[in-house]
């Protein structure tokens, strides 16, 4: 048999070490931390302590205080358990958002939940959000925005009627952005006073999610046209699609070191240049459809999906170069009681 040269050797042997360490390293990165079968997890929070709360829409909410590792069922109190939206207030309560029943808060960390919708005066609320300096907004099916200064206890209208609030981002400087399912973009500089539509350079209106980086940066998520980075000076859209090739994006999020990070209706892709490039870093989970994102201090990062449960990434994703398919490993976790 005619030997290789030894150069050709040891590059075909540094070749199948990378590729066993890359698949080695992708197959390790998910983990199934919880399975939802037929419900929708349309939102996940953390607090600063590292509980993680899941809303599904007719499921209620779940949460965990081991990173993941086990969750229980935290309904108490929650008369309506179609969840669209959950938050996490810096001074430790809790807010879920249903289509129906309103706003409900905990101050016990998910224990027991109570009503608070005094001053909203529509109640199927499908987004809320909680801006730089502590307040509370909420967006509804086409009932207005509404915020909080008190943490739940009163609601004041800064009107917006007649769409369908998807996601809420506010900025340091009060500018409050709102991405809507149909009608794409608004904007108000003046904490509700009045509101501006900025839909230049959008393909499609459909905006599933707004996400803000630590510059300010606005990333607005599309269902059908991909993802879309705001240009302040002109207040126009530029397409960031480069790499992603699923353009239909339901959630999108940013890690400590100012990643960008986009669920699609076939996995998660991650952008380490404000949103130039996308690579995917879920090829282990081929075909799962990703409705939420959210990331903790540590960089790791929590997806829930439609109908599929939530998944977990056992370490930092930008530790983590992810190109080759292998096997996920299973955890079903513990059943939620």
């Amino acid at each position: 048999m005619k030997r290789q040269p030894p150069l050709i050797s040891l590059l075909t042997s540094l070749l199948l070490l990378w590729a066993q360490e890359a698949s080695y390293s992708q197959s390790a990165l998910w983990q199934k931390v919880k399975d939802l079968p037929g419900n929708v997890v349309t939102s996940i929070a953390i607090n600063a302590h590292g509980e993680v709360f899941a809303g599904a829409f007719d499921g209620g909410i779940i949460r965990s205080t081991d990173n993941g590792n086990s969750w229980v069922r935290s309904n108490t109190g929650l008369t309506d358990t179609e969840v669209f939206s959950v938050v996490a207030s810096p001074n430790g309560d809790v807010f879920a958002g249903t289509f129906g029943g309103g706003i409900f808060r905990s101050t016990d960390n998910g224990g027991v939940w109570t009503e608070a919708n005094s001053g909203l005066t529509n109640t199927e609320v499908s987004s809320l959000a909680i801006s730089p300096d502590g307040n509370i907004f909420t967006g509804t099916v086409n009932g207005g925005v509404f915020y909080s200064t008190n943490s739940g206890g009163t609601w004041t209208p800064i009107s917006l009627e007649d769409v369908f609030v998807n996601s809420i981002v506010i900025r340091s400087n009060g500018d409050i952005f709102v991405g809507t399912g149909g009608d794409g973009v608004f904007r108000s500089p003046k904490h509700g006073q009045s509101w501006k539509k900025i839909n230049t350079g959008l393909k499609k209106t459909d905006v599933q999610c707004l996400a803000i980086n630590a510059d300010g940066h606005i990333f607005a998520a599309t269902n059908g046209a991909g993802v879309y980075r705001l240009n302040d000076n002109t207040e126009t859209w530029a397409e960031i699609n480069t790499g992603l090739t699923n353009p239909n994006v339901g959630a999108v999020a940013i890690d400590p070191e100012g990643h960008v990070y986009a669920g699609t209706s076939s996995g998660i892709f991650r952008s380490t240049n404000n949103g130039d490039t996308w690579t995917e870093v879920s090829t282990s989970l081929a075909n799962i459809s990703v409705r939420s994102l959210a990331i903790n201090r540590k960089g790791e990062i929590f997806a829930g999906t439609m109908g599929g449960g939530i998944f977990r990434s056992l370490q930092p994703t930008a530790s983590v170069t992810e190109r080759l398919k292998s096997p996920m490993p299973h955890y079903d976790g513990n059943n939620a009681k």
